[in-house]
């Protein structure tokens, strides 16, 4: 059964919440133009739609 990611990439917007800042931290996305995999599951999306505005985002799925 495949697994369903999200590739996340952080834009150049500046500004932000102390919660927006502090979830970009934790997903590693602090930087501009960083980005990363993550698993699509209810809690990144939670956070993803707190930072929606500071990021782009695309599914993937996996082969595996």
């Amino acid at each position: 059964k495949g697994r369903e990611m999200l590739l996340v990439i952080r834009n150049a917007r500046d500004g932000g919440t102390h919660q927006v800042k502090t979830v970009l931290k934790k997903l590693r996305l602090s930087g501009r133009n960083r980005g990363g995999f993550l698993r699509n599951n209810e809690a990144i999306l939670k956070d993803l739609k707190v930072i929606e505005p500071f990021v782009f985002c695309a599914r993937r799925r996996s082969t595996r």
